[in-house]
């Protein structure tokens, strides 16, 4: 397991005893590493982009290359609203993220 993989545990640990009503299921599962395997070299070191899926997801494939897009042909400073195949998503790039963190984060109300 690597530093990345430990952090992104370390952050469901803390969500799930906050109690929050977020999904970590076998789709959002694929679609997560899916996701950070396509987009590893596309997002600059120091960099991360953050988004939410809402459930379910119906076409997790199509939603997973829309979002591959949005973020490949760049996202500005701030927030991004869009509804893709029926799912609310938002997208948020951070910059002056420690190198050792996740580009990638994900969560899925």
């Amino acid at each position: 397991m690597t530093e990345a993989d430990m952090i992104e545990q370390e952050i469901i640990q803390r969500i799930r005893a906050a109690h929050l009503r977020l999904r970590f299921d076998k789709v959002v599962l694929r679609l997560v590493g899916g996701l950070k395997a396509a987009l590893a070299n596309v997002i600059p070191e120091g960099q991360a982009v953050i988004f939410t899926v809402t459930a379910p997801l119906k076409h997790p494939a199509k939603t997973a290359l829309v979002l591959e897009n949005l973020v490949r042909d760049g996202l500005s400073d701030g927030e991004r609203r869009e509804v893709i195949h029926d799912n609310q998503v938002r997208l948020r790039r951070l910059r002056g993220v420690a190198m050792h963190r996740p580009k990638g984060a994900r969560f899925r109300t």
